[in-house]
């Protein structure tokens, strides 16, 4: 761990001696790896509105809401 180590994703350590870089919320949205569907994707996260019948789980229910 030094100032200058490459941060390495959602292994616990503060590798770049940082704590402001994100280490387990990739995406920014306020939703850590634990909790969130889909790091990668700004537009997922837990209690989203959800968008139905786009093929997308916008809010982490394991499912895509019918528009039926």
């Amino acid at each position: 761990m030094n100032p200058g180590a490459v941060e390495i994703a959602y292994d616990g350590v503060d590798n770049d001696c940082n704590a402001l870089t994100y280490e387990d919320d990739l995406d920014r949205d306020d939703f850590g790896v634990d909790a969130d569907c889909a790091d990668m994707d700004p537009g997922r996260w837990p209690g989203n509105d959800e968008i139905c019948d786009d093929g997308v789980d916008q809010d982490c229910d394991s499912a895509d809401l019918s528009c039926a």
